[in-house]
């Protein structure tokens, strides 16, 4: 049971992550909300509209709505086969390494953090967190 709830709270975090992820998409209407440029190091614009804000000619948003999508997936089926919280375990790993590399540029190259990144990054890192509690109750 109390692998089952880890599970339910990945699944959550996944699509929270999701939703975010795919209203980044949408930078023009992002860096336009109130929420977005609280002041110079809490602005969405310079992040979301800058140099970095595409890798490989795709929007780091849509690696996100990637990463999101299966990390959803694998929640879902992790419900009904607890082995595979294990994969959730790895891929949330790979997920934190892509965090830690954004969260560098923000903060060391750009100088201001997007609000709503930082929720994705959160969301992202609570699915690691609750992966590996789930791995370790389901042992």
């Amino acid at each position: 049971m109390r692998g089952r709830t880890f599970a339910l709270g990945t699944i959550a975090a996944s699509l929270a992550g999701l939703s975010v992820s795919l209203y980044l998409l949408f930078p023009e209407q992002v860096a336009s909300s109130p929420y977005c440029s609280i002041n110079q190091l809490l602005s969405c614009g310079p992040v979301i509209l800058g140099e970095h804000s595409r890798f490989l000619g795709v929007p780091v948003a849509a690696y996100g709505v990637a990463w999101f999508a299966v990390s959803s997936v694998l929640s879902l089926a992790s419900l009904r086969s607890p082995s595979l919280m294990r994969y959730l375990v790895y891929w949330g790993a790979l997920g934190l390494m892509g965090v830690a590399y954004l969260t560098y540029l923000e903060f060391f190259v750009i100088g201001s953090f997007c609000v709503f990144c930082t929720v994705a990054h959160l969301m992202g890192a609570l699915v690691f967190g609750l992966a590996l509690l789930g791995r370790a109750s389901s042992e």
